[in-house]
């Protein structure tokens, strides 16, 4: 990383990034090109690692690519906010950011899809106990990102 001083290495610090932030990009490369999808997602310390997870459909782009290359990598922000300065070569951005990369895998336990989905729910403002029918869970796809590396940046005012 060229600017050192904006580097967030500690996981700590990273996770409190992580969970402001709404959407992570995941990127995907098979057969020599690349692909990028926006996805919502949780995410969990397990093991004394980290592993995102996300739902998705169980057929399309993403999931032809993974199972041909479930190495990926990953980038979240939040907090943007750009800075307008006299000249244009001074302007900057406030921001904070997560990127790695890891290995995802598909989960087809219910009782592990069910967690995974309930951390997703749960994340982004479902309330109470969600429920899911046998059927929905044999009809969703959910993936298991197990991050490898990890690191934030941050430039913040002040």
């Amino acid at each position: 990383m060229r600017r050192q001083e904006r580097a967030v290495m500690e996981q700590d610090k990273i996770l409190e990034i992580l969970e402001k932030c709404e959407v992570a990009r995941i990127g995907f490369c098979a057969d020599g090109r690349a692909y990028i999808v926006p996805m919502n997602f949780a995410f969990a310390v397990e093991d004394g690692g980290v592993a995102l997870y996300f739902h998705s459909a169980v057929e399309g782009r993403k999931i032809a690519m993974l199972k041909q290359n479930p190495q990926v990598c990953f980038e979240a922000d939040c907090s943007y906010q750009l800075i307008k300065r006299e000249t244009a070569c001074r302007w900057t951005a406030h921001f904070e950011s997560v990127m790695g990369e890891g290995e995802i895998t598909m989960l087809t336990n219910a009782a592990q899809k069910a967690r995974a989905l309930d951390l997703i729910m749960r994340r982004h403002g479902f309330e109470g106990a969600p429920a899911y029918t046998e059927e929905a869970l044999r009809c969703v796809c959910v993936l298991r990102l197990a991050v490898t590396h990890m690191c934030g940046k941050q430039n913040l005012p002040g």
